[in-house]
């Protein structure tokens, strides 16, 4: 077939004449090409041919089929099983899912793999520099750069091994403000954050998790760590159990939305606590953020449900039954006591030692140290306290509060400072929380 020149009718490849314009033609034979139909515009009336040269692209195509392969073929696996026309739907499902195994089981064996090739590492690491220099490695020292008392550290690797923390495992152990009676160091410990209180005598005051619990308390029985830990198979049961309650206490259970990150897990021996919020519509159709708390006594298996707080109301509060057993105090040698070899007597505050006696005010429980009668050197033992000399008789004030009279106050700002007092009949001291001082009596 070709092609008038004059008028582009297509003709036979013998016409010498076209039969439309009827023009001599000297177009050529058409050459096996591809075309492409598009509709006409108005001032056209014959149809538009676009006209290309195809070239086989068969080996550029088997080049990236093969490059997918070796890059990416778990998915090209997927997407072939998926594409499959003879594989019922069922066994796709199957061979999806067993590709699907094998890429998570290949991609955690590799992780382990590097984190035991990293640990290997380290450990050749922590040889070479061991036998290079074994002293700095040695427990005693291993906080040498943050803490530079040698008696302190010692005491608070003591202190770690009792409550059952393993000094290895601590990590950004720091300085912070000093407090009332030393200095005191901030630490993390398996995600957990810790504060090392510390006195000025070097010794280990407490380790305390948070903000309230004493895990080491000094002249008391250590607590175990092992009973602050939780682990992630526990967290999330409570984590679905939780969202169950607070759903049923919702208007529209359906619109509760709960965050994917933003919830906080703790522990105390077999009470688990839960926090986080949710956003659910209220009554009126309108979201609220409800913040929440639920606490759960765990024995064995079974879960109790003993406190739950939702967006500010309590709904259930059971805490008056759970036993808590009380923390026995021991012996340590900053306890309050008189040494056998001298008269001084030590007296710290929140232990009642030889010569304190509690008292309730108030409803308050105070210690009143009672001290035989005489002239004393009160010497410091923190960093800052007062000791108030007080009269044994309580009256009521105008106020109806109970109180007695201060005859005198000494107040230490610095360690190991001293002051003279003397204590007559009918008289008692009285300690600032956290205070410890040494009174030696003047012959």
């Amino acid at each position: 077939m070709k092609q008038c020149v004059n008028c582009g009718n297509i003709m036979d490849d013998d016409a010498k004449f076209c039969p439309k314009c009827g023009k001599k033609s000297s177009a050529a034979r058409f050459k096996q090409t591809s075309f492409s139909y598009s509709k006409p515009s108005a001032a056209q009336s014959a149809y538009t041919l676009t006209y290309t040269d195809k070239k086989p692209k068969k080996k550029r195509a088997v080049w990236i089929t093969i490059l997918l392969w070796i890059s990416f073929w778990p998915i090209m696996l997927i997407i072939t099983i998926a594409k499959a026309p003879k594989i019922v739907k069922p066994i796709k499902a199957v061979l999806i899912g067993l590709v699907v195994i094998f890429m998570i089981t290949t991609a955690l064996s590799y992780s382990e793999n590097s984190d035991s090739y990293i640990a290997d590492g380290n450990s050749s690491l922590n040889s070479a520099l061991s036998s290079s220099n074994s002293e700095k490695l040695s427990p005693n020292t291993i906080f040498s750069e943050t803490i530079t008392d040698e008696t302190l550290q010692t005491n608070f690797l003591n202190a770690c091994a009792q409550i059952g923390m393993d000094y290895q495992r601590i990590e950004n152990l720091e300085q912070v403000d000093d407090w009332i009676s030393g200095p005191r160091y901030s630490f993390s410990y398996e995600g957990m954050p810790f504060r090392l209180y510390c006195n000025m005598d070097s010794t280990v005051n407490a380790i305390r998790l948070g903000t309230n619990t004493d895990i080491y308390k000094q002249g008391f029985e250590p607590y175990q760590i092992s009973d602050y830990m939780i682990d992630l198979s526990i967290a999330t049961e409570l984590q679905l159990l939780s969202e169950e309650y607070v759903k049923n206490q919702l208007n529209y259970p359906s619109s509760a939305d709960f965050p994917w990150l933003d919830w906080a897990y703790g522990r105390d021996h077999e009470l688990y606590s839960v926090s986080s919020s949710v956003t659910a519509q209220n009554a009126f159709g309108m979201e609220d953020k409800l913040p929440f708390t639920l606490i759960y006594q765990i024995e064995s298996d079974t879960k109790k449900l003993v406190y739950f707080e939702l967006g500010g109301s309590i709904i259930v509060n059971q805490m008056d039954i759970v036993s808590t057993p009380e923390r026995k105090e021991i012996p340590n040698d900053t306890s309050p006591q008189t040494a056998a070899d001298s008269q001084d007597i030590v007296l710290v505050d929140g232990e009642l030692g030889t010569y304190g006696k509690t008292v309730d005010i108030d409803g308050f429980s105070y210690i009143n140290y009672c001290v035989p009668e005489g002239t004393y050197i009160v010497l410091n033992n923190g960093k800052w306290c007062k000791v108030y000399l007080a009269k044994d008789e309580y009256y009521k004030n105008s106020d109806g509060y109970t109180e007695n009279e201060i005859v005198e106050t000494l107040e230490f700002s610095e360690y190991r400072q001293s002051q003279t007092l003397t204590v007559k009949s009918g008289e008692h001291l009285e300690l600032t929380i956290n205070a410890s001082v040494t009174l030696t009596p003047i012959e």
